[in-house]
C-alpha cells in the first residue's frame, strides 16, 4: 500500500484503486509533519507520495511544469545560534519515468525549499542570496516536513510537484481549474512510477542489484 498526500484536499490526485490512499495533511511545516508521521503510523506505507503546488526559483521552470525533486531544504530556519538543519535526500525514481511521453514537461533532480513562507516578489529579493546559495530551484511550504516525518519512520519519500507561480510569470490565474489539471498530471506520473517500480524492479527502488559477469 502506498500513501499520498497534499497540503489541502483540492491539490490530492485520485486513483481509481485502493492501492494509494490520498489524505491531506495540512498547510506549512508543523500540520504537515504531524499529520504525516500520524498517517504512516495509522497505515505503514512502503512509500509516500508528496505532491501540491511550488513556487519556481529556477527561471528554467514555468508554470505547468512538473518536478520531481532529489533533495529539499529548510530554508526558513532560523534559531539564536548558528544551526541549519541537513538537507533531507529523497528517493529517486528517475529510471522510473517514461522518456518523453508525457503530454506534460517533467523536470527531475529538482533542489526543493520548503518553509512557512510564501515566497512573493519582496521575500524573494530579501532571500535570493539564501536561496541561491543552496541552489534552490523551487520552494514549498511542506515537503521537507513530510520528507522529515517519513525518515523519522524509515518510509521512502518522492516529491513530485507542479509550479503555480514563478517570479518571471507571477502567480497562476485560473487557480481552481489549473489544480484540477495537474492533480491528473500528478497521478498519471505516480501511477506509472508504481506500475514500472512492480514490473521492472520489485526488489528495490533505490538501489537495483548490480549483476556482475560470471
Amino acid at each position: 500500500m502506498y500513501l499520498t498526500v497534499a497540503a489541502t484536499e483540492e491539490e490530492l490526485p485520485r486513483f481509481n484503486d485502493g492501492e494509494c490512499i490520498t489524505r491531506p495533511v495540512g498547510i506549512g511545516l508543523v500540520e504537515s509533519a504531524l499529520h504525516t508521521a500520524h498517517l504512516i503510523e495509522h497505515y505503514n506505507p512502503e512509500m509516500v507520495f508528496c505532491t501540491g503546488s511550488c513556487g519556481a526559483v529556477d527561471p528554467a521552470l514555468k508554470i505547468s511544469d512538473v518536478i520531481i525533486a532529489s533533495v529539499v531544504h529548510h530554508y526558513g530556519f532560523s534559531t539564536p545560534f548558528p544551526y541549519t538543519p541537513a538537507p533531507m535526500p529523497l528517493h529517486q525514481v528517475e529510471h522510473l519515468l517514461s522518456n518523453g511521453k508525457y503530454p506534460f514537461k517533467v523536470t527531475s533532480g529538482v533542489t526543493l525549499g520548503s518553509a512557512d513562507i510564501f515566497l512573493d516578489q519582496d521575500r524573494y529579493s530579501m532571500l535570493s542570496g539564501e536561496l541561491q546559495a543552496r541552489g534552490i530551484q523551487a520552494v514549498d511550504m511542506e515537503s521537507y516536513a513530510v520528507a522529515a516525518a517519513c525518515r523519522s519512520r524509515g518510509v521512502d519519500c518522492v516529491v513530485i510537484r507542479y509550479v503555480s507561480d514563478s517570479r518571471e510569470e507571477g502567480r497562476v490565474k485560473a487557480y481552481k481549474s489549473f489544480l484540477s489539471k495537474m492533480k491528473e498530471h500528478a497521478s498519471l506520473l505516480i501511477k506509472d512510477i508504481l506500475e514500472r517500480a512492480e514490473r521492472e524492479v520489485p526488489y528495490n527502488l533505490v538501489d537495483p542489484p548490480v549483476l556482475h559477469d560470471r
